[in-house]
């Protein structure tokens, strides 16, 4: 005879053995962890190829709409859709391609002229800033210990720095190292470069077969909600990268044009240092002018001085005017938002953090706002701010 069948005991062992099994599951999927992390590196470098690609096509993608459009402007009907496409990325390729000569054939010499000029000059400078420091510390006299453990603080910094140089130089002197990488790193550009083509040529298709898959498994309306995604996602990344460098540029040429006309030193390598840093929104001017006065201060005191009331211009320029004018508010944050995306993202990502921590908190900020108005319209609510201000 059986015995009696309790539902409860049942339950409880069937949730013990679920809860055993998740367990060991989780245990060998832990187990596979760093076998799973390798290949996915093998992965990534077999791709990198393709990455250099798409990144690539992103970057060119906006310049061949533009040509795009002029181009049926201009003929209208007479071109067709095809040979518009290839006029407009052979056109995108070409000016590209100008722009790294003017950089390779105009810049880089420039840079590294003044970047030898100031590393020779060093030794005087040195002595110019030992004066400045003795001097400080017989008007001081109570900020000598601490301007010298500065010194050596800096110093070892320094020190650092040159050893960490002197290392990578070392491994790049390895001829088969250097040839290995070189040889990878041009096969890489070259594959790079013909994919790239490849899926500007072919980008509507390409999105088209995206789309049939959504489609494929989703429903309507969740298709288009997650196509929308996408095109806000695009839509605020490339206005964000695309405007920054086209803004860092600007500025970086008013700087260098501004140091021409007062004469200040090392105006090449300092705008180049402007306008780079200037890519990262808020601390970027701070991080790129602080090293800039120390340059030109142990140069010339009164110099630093002037440069920093230029730079202060220059940045309240920027702030106010091309900034607003070529980014526009595609990024929909307030100053408060965007020092708290630095924060995290800076921390978390480093540099690259820096980079692309605005857009991607946009982008979160923008999510969790629309959730927020759809839950508060269902209930009837108002959505605007300032229906829950009090006035008292």
């Amino acid at each position: 005879m059986w015995p009696e069948w309790n539902k409860t005991y049942t339950t409880i062992a069937i949730y013990a053995f679920l809860v055993i099994a998740a367990v060991l599951v989780f245990y060998y999927v832990l187990t596979f962890v760093p076998a799973i992390l390798d290949a996915l590196n093998n992965l990534l470098q077999f791709l990198t190829p393709v990455i250099y690609a798409l990144i690539l096509a992103y970057l060119l993608n906006p310049l061949v709409k533009i040509q795009e459009k002029l181009l049926s402007k201009l003929f209208k009907q007479k071109v067709s859709p095809k040979m518009k496409r290839i006029l407009a990325v052979a056109g995108s390729y070409v000016i590209a391609i100008l722009l790294l000569f003017i950089m390779f054939a105009v810049l880089i010499p420039q840079l590294v002229n003044s970047m030898g000029t100031l590393a020779g000059n060093i030794p005087q400078y040195w002595e110019q800033l030992s004066g400045l420091l003795d001097a400080a510390k017989e008007r001081f006299p109570d900020m000598g210990p601490y301007i010298d453990s500065q010194i050596l603080i800096i110093a070892k910094e320094m020190q650092n720095i040159l050893d960490s140089t002197l290392n990578t130089l070392t491994n790049l002197t390895n001829i088969y190292d250097v040839t290995r990488r070189v040889t990878t790193g041009l096969l890489q550009l070259v594959i790079g470069f013909i994919v790239s083509v490849y899926v500007l040529f072919n980008k509507d298709i390409f999105c088209a077969q995206i789309k049939k898959i959504i489609f494929a498994f989703l429903s309507k309306s969740s298709g288009d909600w997650l196509l929308a995604g996408f095109k806000r996602t695009n839509d605020t990344f490339a206005n964000f990268i695309l405007g920054k460098i086209l803004d860092s540029a600007i500025v970086g040429i008013l700087c260098f044009i501004c140091m021409s006309i007062f004469s200040l030193p090392y105006p090449v390598l300092i705008s180049v240092i402007v306008g780079v840093t200037n890519i990262i929104p808020y601390f970027g001017p701070f991080i790129g002018a602080i090293p800039s006065i120390f340059i030109i201060f142990i140069v010339n005191p009164v110099q630093a001085l002037w440069f920093s009331i230029l730079i202060l211009v220059l940045q309240q320029l920027d702030g106010n005017v091309i900034g607003p004018k070529i980014l526009g508010k595609t990024m929909g944050l307030s100053a408060f938002w965007v020092i708290v995306a630095l924060l995290i993202f800076g921390g978390w990502l480093k540099v690259v953090g820096l980079l692309i921590g605005v857009p991607i908190f946009s982008l979160l900020f923008f999510a969790g706002r629309s959730f927020i108005d759809k839950r508060l319209t269902k209930k009837g609510l108002p959505i605007a701010e300032k229906d829950y201000m009090k006035t008292d």
